[in-house]
């Protein structure tokens, strides 16, 4: 995935223009916002973007297929 970063509690804090190619949003769009608004709102119902940063925080990466 092109290059992007947030905070340990999820806040996008960089967007690079291969990011910004892929998901469509600008820099001006997305920095500041949280992470979560990536997952679709089933998997935000489950939990998922709360437990993809526990496992980043626990095991330095997180993966997943989407």
């Amino acid at each position: 995935m092109p290059s992007t970063c947030w905070t340990p509690s999820g806040i996008v804090s960089s967007w690079s223009a291969g990011a910004q190619s892929f998901k469509g949003y600008t820099h001006e769009e997305i920095i500041g916002q949280h992470f979560s608004r990536f997952y679709t709102e089933e998997d935000r119902a489950i939990a998922l973007p709360a437990r993809a940063l526990e496992i980043s925080a626990r095991e330095g990466e997180f993966e997943a297929e989407g």
